[in-house]
């Protein structure tokens, strides 16, 4: 028998393939970014830092000039050269410039 939890996700998921910086005191480097949410990203890249690492982003989403800043995103896991991040809050603007994004590419059905 299994042993294995089942968490349902709080945000939708967008899926996106754009480029990210993921920058610590000690490394910074660019990496793909996959599954964009409101909390949260999957990120795929020559290096991923061990799970419980603090990370500033600056994600270039596709056909935006400017890009989205996240102070303190977290490294929730690590599988090879991929990594799941999370991030409590986001600066407000750039809350408002990912929700904007999200509720666009639904189609205005976000709650």
């Amino acid at each position: 028998m299994s042993t294995a939890t089942f968490r349902v996700r709080s945000q939708y998921r967008l899926p996106v393939q754009c480029t990210v910086v993921v920058s610590t005191a000690d490394l910074q480097a660019a990496g793909t970014l996959w599954n964009l949410s409101l909390d949260g990203c999957r990120m795929a890249g020559p290096v991923c830092p061990r799970v419980g690492t603090e990370l500033e982003l600056l994600i270039s989403l596709p056909g935006r000039r400017d890009a989205i800043v996240v102070p303190s995103a977290q490294v929730a896991w690590a599988r090879g050269q991929e990594c799941g991040l999370r991030w409590p809050t986001l600066p407000p603007m750039d809350q408002r410039r990912l929700q904007r994004v999200i509720t666009g590419h639904m189609g205005g059905r976000m709650s």
